[in-house]
């Protein structure tokens, strides 16, 4: 690029020198020789042009020839540059399977000791339990979690018909998210990626919310009793029958001067005892819950036939005061009854990674294909998994109710974008939409249940390896890659200024050989050529200017006044230097 106008000019030049003195050896006009000569450089060119007002087709072509020379230096630059470019590649991904059990059917506790250790195990759950519902309602409303995990939304907030088909996913708060907390995906590649996700969440339709003076009364002994039978001999420690239809759980209703909870969950119907009271290992629930490796035919996978058919009903019950009046409190209780079912989604996930941020959404969604366990079945079926939702749930953000306030979690029932504002006081849920509701209450649910299931993993602390728990997918990835690429156009505008280029050196070269005569046209031993002033050299005239130029080089020259024609008048010439006079401003000459 920086070589190119150089020898260009180098040669171009030389080629107008050459075109010159042969024009003048076959005759030519001073205008045409003017131009030629004029046109030693870019600038120069143009100059000449406006200067001798020669708008013709010498002018014109020289303009043009030289305006290769700035083309062709910039088109060497131009030639390669660089692009982005999108590749298409794929990617393997893993994310955490909603079907793998929950940690509360492990979590066992036959002494003080274990149930201290059960206790230090809700730590960090209510934490991040309680972390979920204290963020932003800006971060509640995104489709990522605190710990960048992917949110599935509730496929039924949007669809307006069940379809095998595929739903966008609308912008905005249309959708609504299932869950507060998302599910963990692992091995998001670099770039824009794309994959498809199998989840599956609880979702609720509650109705009949009334606000009564009286609880419905739960059994929580039953759930108790269960928590720790069959892990002996059967006959010292048997498991009690579950009688579907009556609600089971566990509610401590605050009183004055007492640290308790101000809402609690019943349920009415539990999975037949025989998928769960003869191994209490974990992944009892995930053998239950078979998505890919479904068997029709297993004993493991067939569900009693009054379960399969039978949708348990959810019983929820909150504590309001009505006034605080320590020596006659009014006391009354919201009630809600709400049908409970799995549903099973797949999802369309799209994720952005790059070196500051991730951003993953879920932007489609449709029922699942593959085969699943029935939706009535669902994690809340196992009475060692509903015992801790009912007991520990209400108390997952600290104890409340003898101060005048309800749980956090009800103000967020009451209203989802103001939570955290409105808490001098308890929440009134009576005025709540069913819909709203049903959404809200299913929401806090599932967020426990995935933390009871993933537990730390949600945070990102670690990366687990493929396991049982995990599901892998393939991501289908497109990155911004920056790749050389030749711009033909410049290439174009290279050949040919490079061709030119070749060609005026040929042409040079012809020029030379067709011209007999001295080269004369720009060199200053001109002004003395043939001059009656200077006395020149034998044969000095069939030099070039080049080499006269050589032989007179200590020649001391100078222009004024050669001679008078009459007195005032004088005549203006090149000469010897001792013998020209200076020029006289104001004088006449010729």
């Amino acid at each position: 690029a920086t070589v190119f106008p150089i020898v260009f000019a180098a040669v171009f030049s030389r080629v107008a020198m050459k075109a010159a003195a042969w024009k003048l050896e076959k005759g030519s006009s001073l205008g045409t020789l003017e131009q030629l000569m004029g046109s030693r450089t870019v600038l120069s060119t143009l100059t000449t042009q406006f200067r001798l007002c020669a708008f013709n087709i010498v002018g014109v072509s020289l303009t043009l020839l030289w305006a290769l020379s700035p083309l062709g230096g910039q088109s060497a630059l131009r030639l390669i540059g660089t692009t982005l470019n999108i590749t298409d590649t794929e990617s393997p991904t893993i994310y955490f399977d909603t079907d793998a059990p929950s940690q509360f059917s492990s979590w066992i506790a036959l002494s003080p000791g274990s149930m201290n250790a059960v206790l230090d195990n809700f730590i960090p759950l209510d934490t991040m339990y309680s972390s979920s519902l204290l963020t932003p309602n800006d971060m509640k409303r995104n489709t990522m979690d605190l710990w960048n995990n992917v949110k599935i939304p509730y496929l039924s907030s949007f669809e307006k018909e069940k379809s095998k088909y595929w739903t966008l996913v609308p912008e905005g708060d249309t959708a609504v998210y299932s869950s507060l907390v998302g599910i963990p995906v692992y091995h998001i590649p670099n770039g824009n990626s794309s994959f498809l996700l199998e989840s599956s969440y609880l979702e609720l339709h509650c109705s009949n919310i009334t606000t009564n003076t009286s609880l419905e009364p739960f059994n929580s002994t039953l759930l108790d009793k269960l928590l720790a039978c069959g892990l002996g001999p059967e006959a010292s420690n048997p498991c009690p029958k579950i009688q579907n239809g009556i609600f089971q759980g566990t509610f401590d209703p605050c009183g004055f001067g007492q640290v308790k909870t101000t809402w609690a969950l019943g349920l009415d119907t539990f999975i037949d005892e025989s998928y769960w009271r003869t191994n209490k290992e974990v992944g009892v629930l995930y053998d239950l819950f078979p998505r890919h490796n479904l068997d029709q035919t297993s004993d493991r996978s067939l569900i009693q036939t009054d379960t399969r058919e039978t949708q348990a009903t959810l019983l929820f019950q909150s504590y309001n005061v009505l006034s605080q009046m320590y020596t006659n409190p009014q006391i009354n209780y919201t009630q809600a009854y709400c049908k409970v079912q799995r549903s099973y989604v797949e999802s369309r996930v799209d994720c952005i990674l790059d070196k500051t941020s991730t951003n993953c959404k879920v932007t489609a969604q449709r029922d699942s294909q593959l085969p699943h366990a029935s939706t009535n079945i669902t994690h809340l079926s196992f009475p060692d998994i509903f015992r801790y939702m009912s007991s520990a749930l209400p108390k997952a953000n600290g104890a409340t109710g003898n101060n005048g306030r309800s749980d956090l979690a009800l103000y967020y029932i009451q209203n989802a974008s103001n939570s955290v504002v409105n808490t001098n006081t308890y929440a009134y849920l009576d005025d709540v939409p069913e819909k709203e509701f049903s959404q809200r209450l299913g929401q806090l649910l599932n967020s426990y249940l995935m933390l009871s299931q993933a537990y730390t993993l949600v945070t990102g602390l670690r990366v687990p390896e493929i396991s049982r728990y995990n599901q892998s997918t393939i991501a289908q990835v497109q990155k911004l890659q920056e790749v050389y690429k030749v711009s033909f156009l410049w290439l174009g505008i290279f050949l040919l200024a490079t061709f030119v280029l070749l060609i005026a050196a040929i042409t040079s070269v012809i020029f030379s050989h067709l011209t007999v005569n001295p080269e004369i046209l720009g060199y200053c031993s001109l002004l003395v050529r043939d001059s009656q002033l200077v006395d020149l050299p034998p044969g000095g005239g069939t030099l070039d200017g080049i080499d006269m130029t050589k032989a007179l080089k200590k020649m001391e020259v100078k222009i004024g006044e050669v001679g008078r024609i009459s007195e005032g008048v004088g005549v203006l010439g090149v000469g010897l230097n001792e013998s020209v006079r200076r020029t006289v401003a104001g004088k006449k000459y010729l």
